[in-house]
Formats: C-alpha cells, structure tokens, sequence
C-alpha cells in the first residue's frame, strides 16, 4: 500500500489569484520603501527645524502598516483563509484612499498605486478565486 500523499492547501488555486499575489507582495515591497523614502525625509526635516507636512507623518505611519497587512493577506490567500480576502480588500481600499490623498498633495507617482490596487481587487473579485477559497469545483 502507498501512503497517502499530502495535498497542498494553495494546490489548484486559479491564475488570477497567483497574479493577484504577486501584486500584492509587490505593493507591500513598495510601501516598505516608501515608508523609508517618507521616514528619512521627515528625519531630515525635524533636523534641520523645518516644518513636516502632515501627510508625510501619516504616510510614515500608514505606509508600514499597509506593506504588514498586505504581506499577511498575501500569504494567507493562496492558503485558503476566509479572512484573507477581506483584509485583502480593506488593505486595498486603504491604500487607494492613500494613493489619491498623496495625489491631491501633488505627486504623480501614487497613480500607478492606485491603478495597481484596482486590478488586484477586480482578480480578486472574479468567481473563480471566490469559488476556490469557498472549496468549490473551479472549471
């Protein structure tokens, strides 16, 4: 008799969601060096005494916060975790939220996040990804 093979919990994940991953631990490499990019910025300011705009203080705070959940909602996903998806939502909505309030302060930069969140959150949404994490037959 041959023992009984371990089946992988991502086995079977739909493409879409593998994409949708790789995006996110994307993002999340992004946020970490933004959030970098923001802290030595705000470093040097208080340095040299000058004021700190309070979106950069947001975003120093923010910015961790998002590449963290992102990393987990990541991970758990293609692990078949019903909370993942959701975390995955907000975390995505957040940073769009993010991306236009750093537009509004006059970058450019924040629309190719923006645009990036969007198309993770339309793979996440498509039926096979919904059917797979719920255990249904994906065709």
């Amino acid at each position: 008799m041959m023992p009984a093979k371990t089946v992988s919990s991502t086995r079977g994940a739909p493409g879409i969601l593998w994409i949708a991953n790789v995006l996110m631990y994307v993002q999340a490499v992004a946020s970490l060096f933004v959030a970098t990019v923001q802290l030595i910025q705000v470093v040097q300011l208080v340095r040299h005494g000058q004021d700190v705009p309070g979106l950069q203080y947001v975003g120093t705070v923010v910015d961790p916060l998002v590449a963290v959940a992102l990393l987990i909602s990541a991970t758990f996903l293609v692990s078949k975790r019903s909370w993942a998806r959701p975390l995955a939502f907000v975390v995505e909505a957040i940073g769009i939220m993010e991306g236009g309030l750093n537009m509004l302060s006059g970058h450019v930069q924040p629309v190719a996040a923006i645009l990036i969140a969007v198309v993770v959150i339309v793979l996440l949404t498509r039926p096979p990804v919904g059917d797979w994490i719920a255990g249904r037959t994906v065709v």
